[in-house]
């Protein structure tokens, strides 16, 4: 359905965006006749679906003073034109496109929820994340680049693109914090001597991502993530209890492709005696060391389905 009908004979130019249950109405007219559009839209969404605007939620605003959509903050510029010369001696008065940024707030407010950062002011400032200490160093690292890969990522479009580079600092930060408090050591500045500018395991290689460059992009075609509202920094790895056996090639082909690990023992009960608080270090420790064996997807399958042969399981009973 198209979201302006042109035909229609008390046109009003006006424009409908939704993404699931969130959506905006722009139009270009006074206070007023966006009052009588929110009535409007209020009346059908009771009368005809059944559903309530949320009050709290929905607000008439201006584009001076911009609204906030999926998680960015939409508004004008404040030169709302300007004049670009071309050849031959012509002009043209261009009105630059809604400008799209990062919501600085929010991440801000995500981070600290996160216990990755602590408010010191009126700013924040990084913390170490308590709940990492017991991963290993390369599993410490791949957290925080998960994070901030998927933070990028979803503010690839962001006209203040180059604001990240302070969130990316956070996570950096944080992350040095979390490995001196494992390795106990007393700042982060003895981390980052240890183990270099970019955190790298000394085992496994892995490093702290580099984003480089913070220009500008306005990348609105991007598809490489599917979280909405950054409900990819809500996630946790407190749970996680195996260790990562990180860069093995599958122990039957060598393959490096989609490797799984392959657990021999459960630990769900390990698991739920965590939640109850009745676990101890030795019981976590034991879990977290059990015997694990690396397999690319489709040997690993194999192994669920009881099809593999007599010397692929041999060179796995060979493994352990």
């Amino acid at each position: 359905m198209k979201s302006v009908d042109v035909m229609d004979p008390n046109y009003k130019r006006l424009l409908y965006v939704r993404y699931a249950d969130d959506f905006v109405i722009l139009i270009i007219g006074n206070n007023q006749e966006a009052i009588n559009i929110k009535n409007g839209v209020k009346d059908i969404l009771v009368n005809k679906c059944g559903l309530e605007l949320n009050p709290q939620k929905t607000e008439i605003t201006n584009l001076n003073t911009g609204f906030k959509f999926l998680g960015a903050v939409c508004r004008k510029t404040k030169n709302h034109s300007h004049v670009t010369y071309h050849e031959r001696n012509k002009s043209a008065k261009i009105t630059p496109k809604l400008m799209v940024f990062a919501d600085s707030e929010k991440i801000t407010r995500k981070l600290v929820a996160g216990k990755i950062a602590v408010w010191k002011g009126s700013t924040i400032r990084a913390t170490s994340l308590k709940s990492l200490i017991n991963l290993d160093h390369a599993d410490i690292v791949q957290f925080y680049n998960s994070k901030l890969r998927g933070l990028l990522n979803y503010y690839s479009f962001a006209g203040n693109y180059s604001r990240l580079a302070w969130f990316a600092w956070i996570f950096k930060s944080s992350c040095a914090l979390t490995l001196a408090l494992k390795h106990k050591m007393r700042s982060q500045k003895k981390a980052f001597n240890k183990f270099g500018k970019h955190l790298t395991c000394p085992e496994t290689g892995i490093s702290i991502m580099n984003p480089g460059s913070f220009l500008v992009k306005h990348d609105y075609k991007k598809k490489v993530i599917e979280e909405k509202n950054l409900d990819f920094l809500n996630i946790s790895w407190a749970g996680k209890l195996t260790k990562s056996n990180i860069n093995q090639g599958c122990t039957i082909c060598g393959s490096t492709n989609e490797v799984e690990m392959h657990h021999l023992r459960r630990v769900a009960d390990v698991r739920a005696k965590i939640k109850t608080g009745k676990s101890t270090f030795a019981l976590w420790s034991g879990a977290s060391k059990r015997k694990q064996i690396p397999l690319c997807k489709y040997h690993h399958n194999l192994y669920h389905q009881g099809e593999l042969n007599h010397s692929d399981i041999k060179k796995i009973s060979d493994f352990y």
